[in-house]
Formats: structure tokens, sequence, C-alpha cells
């Protein structure tokens, strides 16, 4: 049967937030210049479907081959009486593979990918914008060695539900989200083991006020859970703090030329206690605090080169980054042994990530509008200036809105 996990290194966290709105939509201009947005971005916003203007009714159509989105992306907008109704999809379809061993004991692999998210939004004037989504990031495996089975499902399946509403200069935003937990089996000659895990629950409250805006964000771990006719194995979770204050700046350079800048300070708070239980006996295993600091930088540039024909471009920069944890060690473990460290560290890293794109906007008319981006420039991490070509990428988005002059 599969044995307990060995518990993680003290100083190493078991995760971190949990997305609760993982894949967008994003659009290529928001994705190029970090500041600027469009009907892509705002369409589906709880507080910002009403900024998109259209007559009849609302689409897009887009891809991207950059490092942290890829796949395909679409959406639909429409209106029931005076209320918004948005729908969005983004992902890669479905992905597998396998194989099926000629020689030796029989070994039968096969494996699917299914990275589909979808959305909802209803939005009304009394009641603010109410929107649904469903992560499915899975990877599920079955294997057959000899009479030895094996299948789990790997990965992020998120449900999230998300309100908020304007209230003139203020506006609120409470989003909940719950990540189910993975499963794995083996089933095996020597017995049967079931496991699960990354079970998580996220809950986020944003406010903004004019320029300025903040947002908290819980996130619980419920930890791991095994069953094996050994005997039952649980490990606690964590408990993550996430706390951002961003302000916005706009400046209108000249008649053609608009710079949005938005300073943010992050600040993580997070805390692990690493006791654990197999066959009815409990084992300390000591305790993780970390606390991050992190001012962060957006930049964002619009210029508008024609009437129809706008460029962007812009820079995102961690200006500094601040790591300190605390850990407590188990009480059969001496700092100083060959398996014991000292219960602190702190590391501080200056200008710890840069990364800059380019995009553009073509609006031939009200009905149509075409975006394209270069993303993925050059960036900077922990130091290590490079130019990362291998993370080179770029987006395609087409807006049309039937009906419109």
């Amino acid at each position: 049967t599969i044995p307990p996990p060995s518990p993680p290194a003290l100083f190493t966290p078991l995760g971190g937030k949990l997305e609760l709105q993982q894949k967008g939509p994003l659009s290529v201009v928001k994705a190029s210049s970090y500041r600027f947005s469009t009907d892509i971005d705002n369409y589906l916003g709880v507080t910002d479907w009403q900024k998109v203007s259209y007559e009849k009714m609302f689409i897009f159509l887009g891809g991207d081959a950059s490092a942290n989105i890829g796949g395909i992306q679409g959406g639909f907008a429409t209106k029931i009486g005076a209320n918004h109704l948005g729908l969005f999809y983004t992902g890669n379809l479905v992905q597998g593979g396998g194989y099926n061993a000629d020689s030796g004991p029989e070994d039968v692999y096969s494996q699917g990918i299914w990275q589909n998210n979808l959305g909802i939004l209803f939005g009304s004037e009394g009641i603010g914008g109410i929107r649904f989504d469903i992560l499915f990031n899975p990877t599920y495996t079955d294997r057959q060695v000899g009479n030895n089975k094996y299948s789990s499902g790997e990965g992020a399946v998120i449900t999230s539900l998300q309100w908020g509403k304007s209230f003139g200069k203020l506006t609120p935003k409470v989003t909940l989200g719950f990540q189910w937990p993975e499963h794995t089996l083996a089933d095996e000659t020597a017995g049967k083991t079931e496991w699960w895990d990354e079970a998580k629950l996220g809950l986020k409250l944003e406010i903004a006020y004019v320029d300025f805006s903040a947002d908290y964000q819980l996130t619980v771990d419920f930890g791991e859970t095994e069953k094996a006719d050994s005997g039952d194995y649980t490990h606690t979770g964590y408990v993550h703090n996430d706390l951002n204050l961003y302000y916005s700046i706009t400046g209108k350079v000249d008649e053609k030329l608009t710079v949005k800048l938005r300073p943010q300070l992050n600040f993580q708070l997070y805390g692990h206690d690493g006791k654990s239980e197999f066959g009815g006996t409990s084992t300390e295993g000591g305790s993780l605090t970390q606390f991050i600091f992190e001012p962060k930088l957006q930049v964002g540039a619009q210029y508008a080169f024609k009437p129809t024909v706008n460029l962007f471009a812009g820079i995102n920069a961690t200006l500094l980054s601040i790591d300190g944890r605390w850990a407590k060690l188990p009480a059969s473990v001496a700092v100083g042994t060959s398996t014991g460290t000292d219960p602190s560290m702190s590391t501080v890293t200056a200008l710890s990530a840069l990364s800059g794109n380019l995009g553009v906007q073509l609006n031939p008319s009200k009905a149509l509008s075409v975006e394209l981006a270069l993303d993925g420039l050059f960036s900077l991490t922990e130091g290590d200036w490079h130019l990362n070509f291998s993370n080179l990428g770029g987006g395609l988005a087409v807006i049309l809105k039937p009906g419109a002059l």
C-alpha cells in the first residue's frame, strides 16, 4: 500500500492563496499593458458590466499562446430587459495519451487532461452583479501493472461565487470559493489505499473608493486524509492570509499618450501546523510561520496612433521582496543535528521580478475590434537579468457587436 507521505520541509510552505477566478476573461490589451482594459475585461465583472455598451449582443473570440495563459477563450453577452447576462469559456478542450507495454508485466497507462473553465454573470441595476465560476484543471490518470491498479484525479477543480455592486464612489466585492479534494486510489494485491488532499476554502473581500482599493483573502487548506488497511492517516493543512493595498494614478501626457500607474503593497501571513496522525498515533511535526512583504508597480501606456489604432505597452515589477520564516521544530529534533536547522531565516531581494509586453488594438468600426499582443519580451527573476525568449508569446482577440453602427 502507499505509505504515509513524508512531512514537508519546515521552511517550505504547503501552498498559497486559492485562485478563485484563475482564467479571466482577460483581454489582449490588459495582458499587454497591465493597466488598460477593454469590454472583454468588463463584461463579466460584477461591478464593471455596466461599462460595456452594445445594442443587441456582445461576442468575443480569442486565443493566447503566452506561457501563463494558453488555450482559447470566448464570451457572449446579451440583455434581458434592463439586465445583463454574460457567459465565458476558456480552455484547451481535451489532451490525452497513453501506452500499452509489449513485453514484461502488463503495463497499461492512460491520461486525460481536462482544462476548461466556465463563467456566468447576471447583472442587475438593483442587486448588482452575481458571478459563478467552475474551474476545471484536473489530470485524470489510470494505470495497471499486472494485478495492481492505480487511478488519480490531480489538479484544481474550483467552484466560486462572487457578488459586487457600485454605490457611487464605493465599490465592494465578496467572493467565496472551494477547491474540491484531489483523489488517489491504489487497488493492489497487498490491499486498497485511498487518498484525499488539496481541499481548500477561500474567502475574498474587496473594496474600492475612487483611486484607492484593497483586498483581503483568507485561504484554509484542510490537509490530507488517507484510508488504508494498515490504518488511517491525516495531516493538518495551513492558513494563508493575503492583503493588498492599491492606488491608481492616470496621467495624460498629451492628446495621444496616456499613462497609468498602480503602486501595490502586498502582505502575506502563512501558518502551518505539522501535526499528523497515523493508525491512532499522533505525531508533532513542528510548525511554520511565514511573513512576506512585496511592494509592486504596474505601468501601462496607451498611444492613440490613429483614431482607429491604439498602441499599448506595459511593465510589471516587484520592487522588493522580504520573506521571513520562523519554524518550531518537533521535540524529537534538535537544532544543529543532521536533520535540524535554525528555526528562523529571512531573505531580502531587490527588484525580484520584472516583465514587459506590447500590444495593439484596431477599431475599424463600432461593431468590430481586433486586439493583438506580444508578451514576455523580457524578464528579471530573483536578480538574474536575461532576455527570456522562451516565454515569448502572443495573443489575438476579436470583439463583435452585431447591430452597432
